[in-house]
């Protein structure tokens, strides 16, 4: 947790009380430094007060952006902010609310192959333990700053990973790979296990692949291998493998299904 005053050095610039007092909550649930300044330094950014914004001063905003992957970014974050604000008394009108969520193109999965996998093991005990939540439990590198020892619960039918906060906001539970068990088992912490900048995961993580010889790769890159491995082991079950994703969707999750150039072949002659 932060100070008061590291608070008001981040936030300094809010351009309304209200925008002031929805930081002072954000503290209050746990968000980070850097999480609530980005929420404050958009909201700033709208061209009308808050009590007056109009959904044509959000597409303003969202327009500042030049790819839709940012405007998507930029119009859930307000659409979260607005939910918060509303439900905190602070406004009294949503104007996110009917926005059309910007289209975007669907990407390709990035999975790690298994050789350079055995190679990122190799890697000292810190950043393997990062890699081993990317890998075997598909976390984000924001997620994993959030992760403590005691996340790591006995469940009904096993060991299991509870993730507060992903993606939206949204808690989730997922079965814990015995390989983090064995990370998470083997760290004795009060509070977050790696209390850093998200971004400072993703750098060293990859500053560190590079020292052990693999080059190009991202942590997010270890969420596409979870992502694709979980698809295949599901015997390519879309809702499951959605699921262990956390996806909002099961758009989102559709990208790990391509089909084997094979697969049409097989398939007619099946018929």
């Amino acid at each position: 947790m932060f100070t008061n005053g590291e608070l008001e050095k981040k936030t300094q610039h809010a351009v309304c009380d209200i925008i002031a007092t929805y930081a002072v909550w954000l503290q209050a649930q746990g968000y980070d430094l850097d999480t609530i300044a980005g929420k404050v330094r958009l909201l700033n950014r709208l061209p009308a007060p808050l009590e007056t914004v109009s959904a044509d001063d959000v597409l303003a905003l969202i327009g500042q952006a030049t790819k839709n992957s940012s405007k998507r970014i930029y119009l859930n974050n307000l659409r979260l902010a607005f939910k918060d604000l509303k439900n905190l008394g602070l406004v009294h009108h949503d104007p996110t609310l009917g926005l059309r969520t910007p289209p975007t193109q669907r990407g390709k999965p990035r999975p790690i192959p298994v050789d350079e996998l055995a190679v990122l093991l190799t890697m000292r005990e810190r950043e393997r333990a990062w890699m081993i939540l990317g890998w075997r439990a598909g976390l984000r590198a924001v997620e994993v700053t959030r992760v403590e020892a005691e996340h790591l619960e006995r469940g009904v039918h096993g060991w299991q990973l509870r993730i507060p906060r992903g993606k939206n906001d949204k808690d989730a539970t997922i079965p814990a790979h015995p390989q983090v068990v064995e990370v998470l088992r083997n760290v004795h912490s009060d509070g977050p296990l790696w209390p850093f900048h998200s971004r400072y995961i993703s750098r060293k993580w990859r500053e560190m692949a590079e020292g052990v010889g693999v080059t190009g790769r991202r942590f997010h890159d270890l969420r596409h291998t979870f992502a694709t491995n979980a698809y295949k082991a599901s015997g390519n079950d879309l809702l499951v493998t959605k699921e262990l994703c956390r996806h909002a969707s099961v758009q989102s999750t559709q990208i790990y299904a391509g089909i084997e150039d094979e697969r049409p072949f097989e398939v007619v002659a099946g018929l």
